[in-house]
């Protein structure tokens, strides 16, 4: 079977790129696990050029890695180029009768005219055209109140958001979404809707002792690391201000800008507070994390904390935590991911209260939870068997299953 795709992508010898954000290092796992599962998929993936900063000359190219084909055709923000590719990539799937993919995610093909651009095109042409596409939503909002406090900015962002997600459903013969949760935050309520869980990434195994030795961390410290690109509704300012430097704990921050915010002014004067927050409470930070630096980081802590203020997507870093089999600690509005089947199971199994996952984010919570009998082991057994039930092994199935599916219709 081949299948088109549409989507931002990294560059040729990566997972996770400095120039592209979760859903193309997404995207490229399911493209490499389907093939590995599945040797008869064949993929092209019309995906962004780069720019050189230095030069602003994009990376025109071409080429092929095993059973996929990626041509550079669009530059972000450029709506004839995101167009164009777009007509090229329907037209390939018009000719060889088969499914387009396209993984979405707020930004990725730029603003709110080249993105409103593209979705209002894609509904018109897959009705005009009967072609076939499977959408992959990365993010559902429902609820703007904790984004932004002035109230006709908020009223606005939840008129334009009720558009795009209109827009997204008409231009999809079936869509995807990671939880169950977000599966009742879209407007027919998943009637034409799929969850195919995040699919867990497989990282290298090394000791915590070892990957201390490497970072040059204290053996003796308790850290709690948040990773992932800085964002205001992931609340990594917030969880600063609750922090207080204690004895024996340590926060650790890994991530930095999103590259598809880095012109925005206000969004980096977000990130600078954040890195003085960071070093006003002596936290570590490390900035961006090269590929090979992500296991060792995760190996190292005995925590990923993820402070969200809301609930939109299911989190890529809270699936590297059930990688290494490490215990989450979640902000309150994270609680909703009990709502999916495999996460309950896995919580009953371990005889794990639902409420034991969330935490407020002050420093004091930890030992408390700590305090309880077990729970630290119980919560690595968790995160074990969420490791099992989210394999690319179970995932790759259930994305050829939807293939197979949306493609004798």
């Amino acid at each position: 079977m081949h299948i088109v795709v549409l989507s931002t992508y990294p560059e040729k010898d990566e997972i996770h790129g400095k120039q592209t954000v979760g859903s193309a290092s997404y995207t490229k796992n399911t493209l490499l696990h389907l093939t590995k599962h599945y040797p008869e998929y064949t993929f092209s993936v019309y995906a962004e050029h780069f720019i050189d900063k230095n030069t602003e000359a994009t990376s025109h190219s071409t080429y092929t890695q095993g059973n996929t084909t990626i041509r550079r055709s669009w530059v972000r923000n450029n709506p004839l180029s995101v167009l164009g590719s777009l007509f090229t990539a329907i037209g390939e799937a018009k000719k060889r009768q088969t499914i387009l993919l396209l993984p979405f995610e707020a930004y990725t093909f730029g603003g709110i005219l080249t993105t409103g651009l593209l979705l209002v095109t894609i509904a018109v042409l897959r009705h005009m055209f009967s072609i076939r596409i499977i959408t992959v939503i990365h993010q559902v909002v429902s609820d703007f109140s904790t984004l932004e406090k002035n109230r006709i900015k908020r009223a606005l962002l939840s008129a334009g958001n009720t558009v795009l997600q209109y827009l997204l459903l008409a231009g999809s013969t079936q869509y995807v979404v990671f939880e169950e949760f977000l599966l009742t935050q879209l407007p027919d309520k998943g009637k034409r809707g799929t969850v195919i869980p995040h699919a867990v990434e497989s990282l290298p195994h090394i000791t915590q002792l070892k990957a201390r030795n490497k970072l040059k961390l204290d053996a003796n410290t308790t850290y709690v690391l948040y990773f992932g690109y800085i964002s205001p509704y992931k609340g990594v300012a917030d969880l600063l201000k609750q922090w207080s430097p204690t004895p024996g704990y340590q926060l650790i921050i890994a991530g930095a800008a999103n590259p598809n915010h880095a012109s925005n002014k206000e969004y980096m004067s977000y990130v600078e507070n954040v890195q003085r927050l960071a070093s006003e409470k002596n936290v570590i930070t490390t900035g961006f994390l090269e590929e090979n630096e992500i296991p060792l980081y995760f190996a190292a802590v005995n925590y990923l904390i993820l402070p969200y203020k809301l609930f939109m997507s299911s989190s890529g870093p809270l699936s590297l935590a059930f990688s290494m089999g490490l215990p989450v600690l979640l902000s309150q509005p994270l609680s909703v991911y009990a709502k999916s089947k495999d996460i309950r199971e896995a919580l009953q199994q371990e005889s794990i209260d639902e409420n034991a996952l969330t935490i407020d984010m002050r420093l004091q919570c930890i030992p408390q939870l700590e305090a309880k009998n077990g729970i630290y082991s119980r919560l690595k057994s968790f995160s074990s068997r969420m490791q099992t039930s989210r394999s690319w092994d179970v995932v790759a199935k259930q994305y050829h299953k939807l293939f197979s599916a949306v493609g004798r219709v």
